[in-house]
């Protein structure tokens, strides 16, 4: 039985029967003959139903929002957002997905050779509750354009999101079955990855998880994407606008609810500014509104299951107990629904190992560091295996040394304040950051240059290609500023 319960209320909503191994022979059959067919309709054709799910999304808003509130417990104006957000990526790939799959054209000494983009067939999407409309639509979008099929595994406490998705591409148009939603429970999602019907997997959810799926889908012999779950720092340097920080600090931690893999999971503050900037966030943080989801004046919604609270619960107990100090919430509150007060703590440097080397926990834990003067506040090392991401609080003119910061922190994305205006300011920071950077790196690790020419990119849709040649900044004594690889992107912006 597959039950879907109120965060806000703990009230059971409603429940399923999980599909039968029968239904599920059914349904795999089903899109498997769909995608057949759909595979040879031209992607001009393709994209219509694209643009049909905007509009089914969009003329649906309200419904679609109010089922994701209730249902995992994320405030309306948020999960208003989520929605539109959807409709928005429809609108992007009906667009741009033609020119994506375009045939390309190579000169080679064979008489005509080139490029051509074929789908793959049904593809499996086990796919998290903390969005639980857009994880799907960002996947199945592109994934229909091409020519796919797709089978949806939602986690199970958002079975009524699951079906909605599925409804709102039988609305648009989209041949029937051809992505279908199944409700089994999670030990039988292995047989199914492993079933010939299913060409390909893709997971967004927790490394544990991904292990095994990675595990099932590799031992089918079978492609794979997985998005894991990530511990992203927050890196806050002295030269910061402290209050301008603590509010981005404050949205970055308590995105709905802090359930979300690119919330900011870790701080590291200059010792210099700590307590100012721990301060600062408190007092933002305490005007946070913690309510009913369905409210729009609520900040805060309940945690989206009891046992993530729970678990969440116990991860601040365990940083008192190792050091840490309690500066707001940290309380299970009595009363119905699955609500946890905003908490926000500081840690010593002996805690610093157990928040750096915790996996990834969707929640709203604020674990705070700084590092002694004598210690480079860089993560230069990765001391834990869940650092996709890193954000950077620093003076705007230091963007300049965005893709030696990325290589350094030993992160795949970099967020940081806008871009200078000042060409001559950002030339001069750049050397004064670069050689930061480098000097807490030489200490952990050598640096290497890939030879590729990265890209760094700098606000929207503009892309400024880093060159090849060997680049030296006062300071540096023998090092080099480091290259980033080919696939590394930076990306600027308040968040």
């Amino acid at each position: 039985m597959i039950s879907t319960i109120n965060p806000a209320t703990g009230e059971q909503l409603q429940s399923f029967d999980a599909h039968s191994n029968r239904q599920v022979d059914s349904i795999l059959t089903t899109a498997v003959e769909a995608q057949k067919a759909w595979r040879l309709v031209p992607v001009e054709d393709r994209v219509q139903i694209l643009r049909n799910t905007a509009k089914v999304l969009r003329e649906n808003l309200a419904d679609y929002a109010q089922l994701i509130t209730v249902e995992m417990g994320k405030p309306i104006t948020e999960a208003r957002a989520e929605i539109e957000k959807c409709a928005l990526t429809a609108d992007y790939y009906a667009e741009n997905a033609p020119r994506f799959l375009s045939f390309e054209s190579i000169e080679t000494g064979a008489h005509d050779s080139g490029v051509v983009f074929e789908p793959l067939g049904v593809v499996l999407a086990i796919m998290p509750w903390n969005y639980p409309f857009w994880q799907f639509f960002r996947f199945v979008l592109p994934a229909l354009a091409a020519g796919n099929g797709a089978i949806l595994k939602h986690a199970n406490n958002v079975p009524r999101s699951a079906l909605a998705v599925q409804d709102v591409l039988d609305k648009a148009g989209l041949a029937p079955g051809l992505c279908a939603t199944i409700l089994v429970e999670p030990e039988r999602v292995s047989a199914i990855i492993a079933d010939d019907r299913i060409a390909a997997v893709t997971l967004t959810g927790s490394t544990q998880v991904g292990s095994t799926v990675a595990a099932r889908a590799g031992a089918a012999l079978k492609k794979q994407v997985l998005e894991l779950g990530g511990s992203d720092p927050f890196i806050v340097l002295a030269d910061a606008n402290i209050k301008e920080a603590a509010r981005v600090a404050v949205k970055a931690r308590f995105t709905n609810a802090g359930q979300a893999c690119v919330n900011a999971k870790r701080f590291i503050v200059d010792e210099e500014i700590a307590d100012e900037f721990v301060a600062e966030f408190v007092i933002r943080a305490r005007e946070l509104v913690l309510g009913d989801p369905s409210n729009p004046a609520t900040d805060i919604g309940p945690i989206a299951r009891e046992n993530l609270r729970a678990t969440l619960h116990d991860q601040v107990q365990r940083t008192l107990e190792a050091g840490g100090r309690l500066l707001l919430g940290g309380e299970v509150v009595d009363g119905p629904g699955f609500y946890y007060p905003r908490p926000s703590s500081t840690a010593s440097n002996q805690v610093r190992r157990l928040l750096t080397r915790r996996p990834s926990t969707l929640s709203q834990r604020l674990p705070a560091s700084r590092p002694p003067r004598k210690q480079s506040p860089w993560p230069t090392k990765r001391n834990s295996a869940w650092q996709p991401r890193c954000g950077l609080r620093t003076l705007p003119r230091h963007v300049s040394c965005c893709p030696e910061l990325t290589l350094a922190l030993y992160s795949s994305t970099a967020w940081l304040p806008p871009i200078p205006v000042c060409p001559s300011e950002a030339s001069r920071s750049r050397a004064t950051v670069a050689n930061w950077v480098l000097k807490a790196s030489a200490s952990s690790r050598t640096l290497k240059r890939s030879g590729l020419a990265p890209v760094w990119r700098r606000g929207k849709g503009m892309e400024v290609p880093l060159k090849r040649s060997k680049r030296h900044f006062p300071g540096t004594s023998s090092l080099q500023a480091p290259m980033l690889p080919r696939q590394t992107k930076c990306r600027t912006g308040t968040i």
